[in-house]
């Protein structure tokens, strides 16, 4: 059974990468056109950090939750440069948490975070904000990833919406 779930993480971690890269990609094209060359040297500087720790993480079945938020932070930093600031984001994590001896797979807390940008905050009119909190529970650690964003009921509405106006077309 831990053989299995070890196979399945893995096969998890293998659609997750190249589907964060081809975002990032997009996210770098859409830079590139749209902001100075500065900033958009600043951007890819960001990236590169991002993806050398992403390649140094998904070496190990495990990594430290401090490189986990190392990397996690670098992505948000990148987004929050994309969304041009629009969005408040902070971390907050337990003291009593050893963020450098606690181990997680890699890559597990980005997929979330990407969610609550791009269909969370995104899709916010007004004030958009990011709670990343990190929480011992017992001897297990608890993530939760908050936005601010008009939820996933709301989201499903508007996609019922997109697909009756293209049925209709």
């Amino acid at each position: 059974e831990h053989q299995l779930s070890e196979i399945q993480m893995q096969a998890l971690r293998a659609q997750m990468n190249p589907h964060f890269l081809f975002n990032s990609l997009n996210s770098i094209k859409y830079f590139a056109i749209s902001k100075s060359k500065d900033e958009t040297a600043a951007y890819l500087s960001k990236f590169s950090l991002l993806v050398r720790a992403i390649l140094n993480n998904s070496k190990s079945r495990t990594i430290s939750l401090k490189d986990e938020l190392d990397a996690l932070q670098l992505y948000i930093e990148i987004e929050h440069l994309r969304l041009d600031g629009k969005f408040d984001y902070q971390i907050d994590i337990d003291s009593g948490i050893h963020i450098k001896q606690a181990q997680i797979p890699p890559m597990i807390l980005q997929p979330y975070v990407e969610n609550a940008i791009w269909h969370g905050l995104r899709q916010n009119q007004g004030e958009k904000t990011l709670n990343i909190i990190i929480r011992k529970s017992n001897n297990n650690i608890c993530c939760i990833i908050e936005d601010n964003g008009p939820g996933i009921n709301h989201s499903k509405d508007i996609r019922k919406i997109n697909k009756e106006i293209e049925s209709t077309a």
